[in-house]
């Protein structure tokens, strides 16, 4: 056992809280992180401590192509998993 809490995040999660200590977070205790990558993703910062919910899931958002061309999902809204 450690004496400390372990979390798994996602790579939003992750990005939002490598912000909150390293980057922007550092100016503005308070923020709503957005990643754009292969999918779209997201965390809060409050009072520069990642916030979690009570379920450990608070701030998610999602837009994951989930097959054939990513680019036409985007554009009708169909086969995306939000």
């Amino acid at each position: 056992m450690v004496p400390w809490s372990i979390h798994i995040d996602n790579d939003a999660a992750a990005a939002a809280i490598g912000e909150a200590q390293f980057g922007g977070g550092l100016d503005h205790a308070s923020f709503f992180y957005i990643l754009v990558s292969a999918g779209l993703g997201g965390g809060i910062v409050t009072d520069g401590t990642y916030y979690r919910g009570a379920t450990g899931r608070s701030g998610e958002i999602g837009f994951l192509p989930l097959a054939g061309d990513p680019g036409a999902c985007c554009k009708t809204w169909c086969r995306c998993l939000r």
